[in-house]
């Protein structure tokens, strides 16, 4: 894979206009439910089996190249696929119109939530379906995070990483990013080729999340799942703007959303700072992306041809120390839950529907366990 190929449109077969990347990528974040694998599915078969678009080969050589990245996987490549058309403008319409409609859909959710959720908690039928989102959600992070495991994690040496990790994020969780740059610069040095408070003033406080998430977009590597355990750690533990109620809350629509479910900063960020705290979240979650894929990438590859080696043993050192931190981080979730019998049945029932039956959508699963938590308050 050459720095000419990653950055170049002209290798492309067939030229399309702006309009029709506009088109194609508010249809795909409208309707790709289930993460970001099944969003990928969903571009892959648009753009290159339905549409002709962009060649198998192209496709899988910007799949490959944008999971060795950190941040959203799939904006990512909707904004790789983007500037292979019509360059940087083309790049960035096609990322800001994936993420548009789960934007949109988040905002009026989080107005809901804020205006009448906890309100409507009040009933035990309520409460009931509550927690069964609530232990659905978790259980979809919990088998998330397994699958994330096996996908990356290939020899017994990688547990070093993962488990010092997991260790800084569970008891020092701000230590989280320096592990991360830690293992990844250790891997690129040693040249190893195996996979490897509340702040008192608001303005200051949304220029603190916007920080935070900034951060996570640009050192997460993995996937949205990974991005969004992570801020779970910053937004509960470490800052204490929301409660771990709250931010399993935003993680259950985040689910039941279309498009990136990294979106789900978004509604944390309205629930800890209002709109102000949704723009920030927004803004800094996906903008590294962005100024990777337009920005960075193309002025890496043409100053240095061959850095896609370098690239990768980076990525071999800093992925595992990722995983270490994203199951600590979703075992902190699921432990600070107010577990019950009921809601412990049903999020056990979603991990082993998830691992087992992968087919199964996200969407699907969580609002069947709130209808099993529902039904379960009702004959109780």
């Amino acid at each position: 894979m050459s720095g000419h190929k990653i950055e170049s449109p002209s290798h492309a077969r067939t030229e399309i206009a702006l309009g029709q990347i506009v088109r194609s990528f508010l249809v795909l974040g409208s309707t790709s439910f289930g993460g970001p694998i099944a969003s990928i599915a969903l571009m892959e078969d648009h753009w290159v089996r339905r549409f002709g678009w962009v060649s198998r080969e192209e496709f899988f050589e910007i799949f490959t190249l944008c999971k060795m990245l950190p941040g959203a996987t799939a904006t990512q490549v909707a904004i790789s696929l983007g500037k292979r058309k019509q360059g940087t403008l083309g790049g960035i319409l096609a990322g800001l119109c994936f993420i548009a409609p789960a934007f949109c859909l988040i905002f009026v959710l989080a107005l809901f939530y804020r205006e009448g959720w906890v309100q409507a908690q009040s009933s035990q039928q309520t409460q009931g379906t509550v927690a069964g989102l609530q232990a659905g959600a978790l259980g979809l992070l919990m088998a998330s995070s397994i699958h994330f495991a096996r996908g990356v994690l290939s020899r017994w040496s990688d547990a070093v990483p993962v488990l010092s990790s997991a260790l800084f994020v569970w008891f020092l969780p701000t230590w989280e990013p320096l592990v991360i740059v830690f293992w990844g610069g250790l891997s690129l040095l040693i040249g190893r080729r195996k996979v490897l408070r509340e702040v008192g003033s608001i303005g200051l406080g949304v220029l603190t999340l916007f920080w935070v998430c900034l951060r996570t977009g640009a050192l997460a590597f993995g996937t949205g799942m990974a991005m969004v355990t992570l801020l779970g750690v910053e937004m509960v533990q470490i800052h204490q703007w929301l409660t771990a109620s709250q931010f399993v809350d935003s993680l259950v629509f985040g689910q039941m959303t279309p498009g990136p479910l990294v979106i789900t900063a978004s509604f944390a960020g309205f629930l800890a700072f209002g709109i102000p705290g949704l723009f920030a979240a927004t803004l800094g979650v996906f903008l590294p992306g962005f100024v990777m894929i337009l920005l960075i990438l193309p002025a890496v590859f043409r100053r240095f041809p061959g850095s896609t080696r370098t690239l990768e043993s980076f990525a071999r050192g800093a992925i595992p120390a990722v995983v270490g931190g994203v199951i600590a981080s979703a075992l902190s979730l699921v432990y600070k839950a107010p577990w019950d019998p009921v809601s412990l049945g049903i999020g056990a029932t979603a991990v082993i529907c998830a691992v087992w039956i992968p087919r199964i959508p996200s969407w699907f699963m969580i609002i069947a366990s709130g209808i099993l938590g529902w039904v379960v308050s009702v004959r109780g």
